[in-house]
């Protein structure tokens, strides 16, 4: 609050208006016409001159930041509310503001503006800016002339270069056309521009039928479609294939044979090329083009041909001195079924003559067709055996039992391996018959290893003593022990059947049940290979009820029936 002993100068609002949600205020004092701004901050009503003194602009729109200044919007200068000397603070009183510091509003040196002193000043500012276009159309008037020297300048020094650039180009022409190289060069959008001499003695054509055309032409078909699928590009790109390929790939290089490019079908060059290609870039890295360049490989190819046809006769004698070594019978068939090559256990197999072999077609005749097989018709087609893998048995009138198996070659043939297996097959029903008289015997047989551990037993174990087979298999054979057995009496047994001798004997044993019964027993050693012992065959028979029978007989024999003394 002003205290009443200071001067109070009421100020008249001419405006109010919100500027970014905040009120202002444009004022001015009684009886006088120079006109304030009155703000406010944090709380705190501060009047100023509302134009700045020194772009001459009102400042009822202009900024405040939070420290309290207010921005000039035309070059940026602050006025501070608290540190600016013209600045000083106002009081609300009804529909005046009112301030004790008179002397500020007398002193200050902001300029006042009235109506008149407004346009005044609207005049000067045209004339200022009329003076400066006048300066701004001298100066534009100076470029021109500056600007129209330089171009000049810029011609003779174009000419200059386009006259060094044809001799440039004229350069490359002479280089690239003495080279013994096949050499094309394309735009950014794969159109030819340049083709050497040599490019045209291969292609048969001159250099101007084709300028402009696609560097696709002279390449064949095949050779195309292998691009395209080696490279596959997006739709976009509607660029040659050949210039795609190059753009997507690392370090390209195809082999090739050309064709005529312009389509008339004429013979060219038949020599194989290996076709390089790599992009042109320009100082600013921007892609400018392709360099095509193909390099006779002929010469090259001649040779890895001999050296090939060298390799493949050599694998051929390699092959059939290893096929010579194999106890199988091999044989090498061709995509249509012909025979190519074979070795003596094939022959052996199939009971043909090797010499009469070389005569006989291939695979139909010799098996298929064969009227020493029984049931032929079983036998699969060479169509077959050229995709997947089959296997099939065999059998010949004379009853030999060959087992077969063929297996597609990457060549596109196929390779048949035949076994003799009619031993194989005695052998099997050799040991079926063997293990069904086992499995089927009367007597008891076990099998364990060398420290004794159960690895089969026959079902007549499980009914002698109780255990099934997955009881018994894995443990110890002295499950059965009934414990009443001398020591002595297994030390013997073991040493005896560990000398590989045959043991024999009788023996008390005990069934799952705690039941004891008797046995006679004779173990025997199995031998592997080496004659090394690998395992032992025991074979037994419950002898409880000859037992009794013998002790009853015994007791009969010594003691009188009738009054049972001796």
């Amino acid at each position: 609050m002003f205290t009443p002993d200071k001067a109070i100068t009421r100020l008249v609002i001419e405006r109010e208006v919100s500027i970014q949600g905040h009120m202002r205020w444009i004022a001015h004092p009684e009886n006088k016409k120079n006109r304030l701004l009155i703000v406010e901050h944090k709380k705190q009503l501060y009047a100023l001159p509302l134009y700045c003194q020194h772009a001459h602009v009102s400042l009822l729109e202009a900024k405040m930041d939070h420290n309290g200044k207010v921005i000039c919007p035309k070059h940026g200068l602050a006025t501070d509310l608290k540190s600016n000397p013209g600045v000083f603070t106002v009081e609300r009183q009804g529909d005046f503001f009112i301030t004790a510091n008179s002397s500020l509003i007398e002193t200050q040196t902001v300029e006042t503006f009235e109506e008149d002193s407004d346009q005044q000043t609207e005049l000067e500012a045209l004339k200022t800016v009329n003076s400066a276009l006048q300066k701004k159309v001298l100066s534009n008037l100076e470029s021109m002339d500056s600007m129209l020297s330089e171009v000049e300048h810029k011609k003779v020094e174009l000419e200059e270069n386009n006259r060094h650039l044809l001799s440039v180009n004229q350069l490359i022409d002479s280089i690239t056309n003495t080279m013994e190289e096949f050499l094309v060069v394309t735009d950014n959008q794969g159109r030819i521009t340049r083709v050497n001499h040599y490019a045209e003695s291969i292609l048969s054509v001159k250099a101007e039928e084709l300028i402009g055309s696609s560097p696709d032409n002279f390449l064949r078909d095949e050779t195309l479609t292998e691009i395209i699928e080696r490279f596959p590009a997006s739709n976009w790109d509607q660029r040659p294939y050949l210039y795609r390929a190059v753009y997507s790939s690392d370090g390209f290089e195809q082999e090739i044979r050309f064709r005529d490019p312009t389509g008339r079908h004429k013979e060219v060059s038949p020599k194989y090329f290996l076709l390089k290609g790599t992009l042109i870039y320009g100082p600013a890295g921007k892609e400018e083009g392709l360099i095509l360049s193909a390099t006779d490989i002929s010469v090259v190819k001649a040779k890895e041909k001999q050296k090939r046809q060298a390799d493949i006769e050599k694998h051929l004698q390699l092959l059939q001195s290893t096929l010579s070594t194999i106890s199988q019978g091999v044989a090498m068939f061709s995509g249509i079924g012909d025979l190519q090559t074979f070795n003596e256990a094939f022959t052996n197999n199939i009971n043909v003559d090797s010499d009469l072999l070389t005569q006989i077609p291939g695979y139909d005749d010799l098996f298929s067709n064969n009227k020493d097989l029984l049931d032929p018709q079983q036998i699969p087609p060479f169509q077959r055996l050229i995709l997947d893998k089959y296997q099939w048995v065999q059998t010949f009138n004379d009853r030999r039992v060959i087992e077969c198996e063929s297996a597609p070659t990457p060549t596109g043939g196929f390779v048949v391996t035949t076994r003799d297996i009619t031993q194989s097959r005695k052998n099997e029903e050799h040991i079926r018959l063997l293990s069904t008289t086992v499995e089927q015997s009367s007597s008891e047989v076990v099998i364990t290893d060398t420290q004794g551990t159960i690895v089969y037993v026959n079902p007549m174990f499980t009914e002698n003593t109780g255990y099934t087979a997955e009881e018994a298999i894995g443990k110890n054979s002295s499950i059965v022990q009934s414990g009443e057995m001398p020591v002595e009496f297994y030390k013997e047994l073991w040493s005896t059947i560990k000398a590989s001798n045959r043991w024999k004997g009788e023996i008390l044993n005990r069934k799952k049940s705690g039941e004891k019964f008797w046995q006679s027993m004779s173990v025997t050693p199995i031998f592997d290979n080496n004659g090394v012992i690998s395992h032992y065959l025991s074979l037994k028979a419950d002898i409880t009820k000859q037992k009794r029978a013998e002790k009853r007989l015994r007791y009969q024999a010594e003691h009188d029936l009738l009054t049972n003394l001796w």
